[in-house]
């Protein structure tokens, strides 16, 4: 309904059976977020229905959807029945739409004055629905790595309102970690796979940053959502490079290049009480290191502590996210990973 894509939203509904989905304990409400939030989403729905079919009066799954809203916040008025019964002549074919356009008017005899039929229609099966597979505009911007790179960022503007949309390839089972920063915490993330379509996050939730694992190895649609007026926005994406120990080895080297500034990410698991030590080594002695756990958040060395490297025990069995941070210019580096 957000993005006015009617179709997708009475995907959702197909499911279920016309009576199930006219009472007042429909499965759409009861138990889902909407839950307690009835008149909120009744009236969302009524309005912007009202808005789409100003604009396109064809739309059927529109009629729908603002016929089922208005049987939910009161009772069948004869608007209701009027939406739900259009929308069964603009999409004769869709078994849903006919079955609740049959159901909607087997209530509206059961509670007129005249005889009233003792018995509702059959339900029908219904065909399982179409997967609603969000993709990319096609403005939509690739997101690029720099060559050895683990991360990248873009700044853009968006209008009040409007969607910025970006593209990544990433692999399945990586960590992935993305943010966005507006002057007002008004733009908000949505990601899913292009692929499958499987949602990783959605705008509604109303969230500026997101990390997890990776589910598979496709294209990630990233959308930036204004949620307020006109405004500016940074979007940072991290993917760390796992970083792995040769069969039976206690430690890893890895060597790579930083510009000015600049952050290089490592992931790494390892079990709580073990020591790992970090050393980093740099010709300028300008490249810092920062640890944190993935999964919990706790940081066990900052970049403001000033240091290259860094021993310790520990505290759980998390991912732990390894940083290599230039506080000067360009510059290559050497990272030893030592757990014993």
């Amino acid at each position: 309904m957000f993005y006015g894509d009617y179709a997708a939203a009475l995907d959702l509904m197909r499911p279920y059976s016309a009576p199930d989905l006219f009472k007042p304990d429909s499965p759409m409400i009861a138990g889902a977020v909407a839950d307690g939030w009835l008149p909120e989403l009744t009236g969302d729905i009524i309005t912007s229905a009202t808005s789409a079919l100003a604009v396109a009066p064809d739309l059927a799954a529109a009629y729908f959807l603002r016929g089922w809203a208005e049987y939910l916040a009161g009772e069948l008025t004869p608007q209701a029945r009027a939406d739900v019964a259009h929308a069964a002549v603009l999409a004769p074919s869709d078994a849903l739409i006919t079955q609740g356009a049959d159901y909607v008017a087997f209530l509206a005899a059961a509670q007129s004055s005249g005889p009233a039929p003792t018995v509702a229609p059959a339900p029908v099966a219904l065909p399982a629905p179409t997967p609603f597979v969000p993709q990319p505009g096609p403005q939509a911007t690739r997101v690029q790595f720099a060559p050895g790179a683990t991360s990248a960022t873009v700044q853009g503007q968006l209008a009040a309102g409007a969607i910025a949309e970006y593209v990544l390839r990433a692999s399945a089972n990586q960590w992935m970690m993305v943010s966005v920063y507006s002057p007002k915490d008004d733009v908000w993330l949505e990601i899913s796979g292009v692929q499958d379509g499987q949602p990783l996050l959605r705008a509604a939730l109303g969230q500026t940053t997101w990390s997890g694992v990776l589910p598979g190895t496709q294209d990630y649609l990233i959308k930036a959502v204004s949620m307020g007026g006109a405004t500016s926005f940074t979007l940072s994406v991290i993917i760390p490079q796992r970083i792995q120990f040769a069969a039976g080895a206690t430690s890893a080297t890895l060597t790579g290049q930083l510009a000015a500034h600049e952050t290089d990410e490592y992931v790494l698991r390892a079990m709580a009480g073990q020591t790992m030590t970090v050393a980093i080594t740099a010709p300028n002695n300008d490249v810092l290191v920062e640890i944190y756990g993935i999964e919990d958040g706790q940081p066990l060395v900052r970049t403001v502590m000033g240091l290259s490297q860094w021993t310790g025990v520990l505290p759980a069995t998390p991912d732990y996210d390894v940083k290599a941070v230039s506080v000067g210019g360009a510059t290559s580096y050497t990272m030893k990973v030592t757990i014993q």
